[in-house]
């Protein structure tokens, strides 16, 4: 099938199928800014670890 999209991958609509951790694309967009910046704010007090960045990820 041309276009179709398999199980568990996303599909072509921002509020369709749902993404990693079962939250819709539109719902990961929303966390993307507040989790960089709190990456940014942990860096800046020289805190950030790579679990931070694995967990954000």
């Amino acid at each position: 099938m041309t276009g179709a999209s398999g199980p568990g991958e996303v599909g072509g609509h921002e509020d369709g199928p749902h993404a990693r951790g079962g939250l819709p694309v539109s719902s990961l967009s929303a966390l993307r800014g507040p989790a960089v910046r709190r990456l940014l704010a942990l860096r800046q007090d020289q805190k950030l670890t790579t679990r931070h960045v694995r967990l954000m990820a």
